[in-house]
């Protein structure tokens, strides 16, 4: 939408789009959105008084007002034909590419907003259809109206100015806690009803998605574990539903204090109890995890490091061929935008050689080395900018994970985490959330380009790949066929306009990426499961003992693919809540692979 100046059947730019449409399909029309733009409400005075001229002026071109639909009812149906048809997206060139990524704070809030919101309402209507707890409607309504309101432009798009994100982070902080609130005391509710009797202390395990899934669960130990030794760290032995013992280890966590990690189960939607004994020490199992400051390895990905702290080669068991051409690695490009800075990045500074990569002197340790997950951590400098990555590969899983800290203090750069493949494929697949569209390699026209959770690239022969998952970052570019970049960070060179954004997102950023190599395709690696897997976890909480009728797990639902043995259902529940009238429940569900 525009401000209206001029007499639109006169208009020279007019009479041109509609000339150009003329030659290109025989038909002389154009559409032309008329409004008021970023500043929101009606039309002003003075460009309704320019519409009613351009309605009666008598001008070569012949002015009608009304939506946009309405140009297209007036056309014959041969003329409707011989329009030209466009296939792909609609994505701008220029303008808003940098919205992707600008303001990483406000995005990473959103995105955990939206997952948490998720995760309550399914526990919520859990806890409802058991009648052990009325549905919060009223208090998930505020909750989420409080941050989809921030859901527009210029303010999730990273480009309001400063003042603006004092409200809009003070908001998604605050839907943080109410929807935290909601998901916990609905899980409580839960485990009013389950069997929580325990020798040690009971802790029910939450899984929000809609499959049965073994993953690492963390739960947080106090400073002191009462009745464990002073001199060394406390020793658990933790037991799951079906009373045998499951593998767990003691670790620091990243900002300090101790952490219990297990390898822990629950169904679809549902509630598994596990009893966490303290014992004198930590029970040995066998594990095929190895840690090492060069080497991460399990049964399924081996992953080496060089010395100055770069994942320089993946394989997975089954595939016997290396998946990376180089180091993956942090560049910093050029990022230089007077016009419009947060709201683009240039094809000139994407297409450039980076100005700096990431590289030693590197400080590397091994932080976690157990039966459930090994990892090590590279700390590294840039400039004035500090990185921390903790690298991570859990018992049985065959993704790798980075966990990143960045103290962000580099001005006019834009930081990309860089993953130069071993594969050729023509185009990649990313996901758009509700499906996936492929793209080629970087072009002038289309280089920086939005995925939601993950992106793949694999072999031109179709037998193998490798998906990057990201917990809180949209923005992507592909400069060759074998390389995927993921935007991690946008502080643009400014001018004279917009000189406050400059500043953008100096500071502390936290940020998850998975890599997950695979045999097959994408939709055999199950690659949208694990990205989403990756993003909500499997949580735990402490709750009191009880000897409740559900027993020691329950699935709210659970889903049947109707496949033969051995094959994936390729359906999942994008939704479990209650209505918003009435007191009925809302399943909404999707196909992911095109099955369907």
């Amino acid at each position: 939408g525009e401000l209206l100046l001029c007499d639109l059947s006169r208009d020279a730019g007019s009479l041109r789009a509609v000339e150009e449409q003329r030659q290109r399909s025989g038909v002389a029309v154009a559409l032309r959105y008329f409004g008021i733009g970023d500043r929101g409400g009606a039309p002003e005075p003075g460009s309704l008084r320019w519409l009613e001229r351009s309605l009666e002026s008598g001008g070569p071109l012949a002015v009608r007002a009304g939506p946009s639909s309405r140009l297209f009812e007036e056309l014959t149906a041969r003329q409707r034909t011989s329009l030209p048809v466009h296939r792909g997206e609609l994505l701008m060139r220029l303008h808003g590419t940098g919205c992707y990524t600008s303001q990483a704070a406000m995005k990473r809030w959103n995105r955990q907003n939206e997952r948490l919101a998720d995760a309550a309402e399914r526990a919520a209507m859990t806890a409802h259809w058991l009648g052990a707890m009325p549905y919060p409607r009223a208090r998930l309504r505020q909750a989420w109206e409080r941050f989809l309101w921030h859901q527009f432009h210029d303010d999730l798009t990273g480009t309001s100015v400063p003042a603006a994100y004092t409200y809009s982070w003070n908001d998604e902080v605050l839907t943080l806690n109410q929807f935290a609130a909601v998901l916990t005391a609905a899980v409580g509710a839960v485990a009013r009803g389950l069997d929580t009797r325990a020798e040690g202390e009971p802790v029910v395990v939450f899984n929000p998605l809609s499959w049965e899934r073994e993953e690492v669960v963390a739960v947080n130990l106090p400073a002191s574990v009462p009745g464990a030794p002073a001199a060394r760290e406390p020793a658990f032995r933790v037991v799951g539903p079906d009373g045998d013992e499951v593998p767990s280890q003691v670790v620091t966590a990243p900002q300090g204090g101790l952490r219990l990690l297990f390898r822990g189960r629950a169904p679809s939607c549902g509630f598994a109890v596990y009893d966490l004994r303290k014992a004198a020490s930590p029970r040995t199992f066998a594990s095929d995890l190895l840690g090492s400051p060069d080497r991460l390895e399990n049964g399924r990905v081996r992953a080496s490091f060089d010395r100055d702290g770069n994942l320089a080669s993946l394989r997975e068991s089954g595939l016997g061929r290396e998946l990376l051409a180089g180091p993956v690695r942090f560049e910093l490009l050029a990022n230089t935008s007077l016009r419009f800075p947060a709201w683009e990045i240039r094809w000139q500074d994407v297409s450039a050689p980076p100005r700096e990569i990431l590289g030693g002197p590197a400080r590397i340790d091994v932080v976690e080395n157990g039966p459930v997950r090994v990892a090590l951590e590279v700390r590294r400098r840039a400039g004035d900018s500090e990185f921390i990555e903790r690298w991570s590969l859990a018992h049985g899983e065959p993704l790798l994970r980075a966990d990143c800290e960045i103290q962000w203090r580099t001005r006019g750069r834009l930081l990309k985490l860089a993953v130069r493949t071993a594969l050729q494929r023509p185009r990649a697949t990313y996901d758009l959330g509700l499906g996936t569209i492929e793209r080629g390699v970087n072009s002038a026209e289309l280089y920086e380009v939005p995925a939601q959770g993950w992106a793949d690239l694999s072999a031109a022969d179709g037998e193998c790949g490798l998906a990057i998952a990201s917990d809180c970052k949209q923005g992507w570019d592909r400069p060759e066929a074998a390389t995927l970049r993921l935007t991690l960070l946008h502080t643009p060179k400014v001018g004279r306009r917009f000189r406050h954004q400059g500043r953008q997102d100096l500071g502390h950023h936290r940020l998850t990426v998975g890599l997950l190599p695979h045999a097959g395709d994408w939709q055999s690696a199950d690659a949208s499961r694990w990205s989403e897997a990756m993003a909500q976890p499997l949580r735990a909480f402490r709750v009191a003992a009880g000897s409740g009728p559900l027993g020691r797990s329950f699935s709210m639902l659970e889903l049947t693919s109707g496949l033969p043995p051995g094959g994936t259902n390729s359906v999942v529940v994008r939704a479990l809540k209650l209505a918003e009238d009435g007191d009925e429940a809302v399943v909404r569900l999707q196909e992911l692979h095109g099955e369907s």
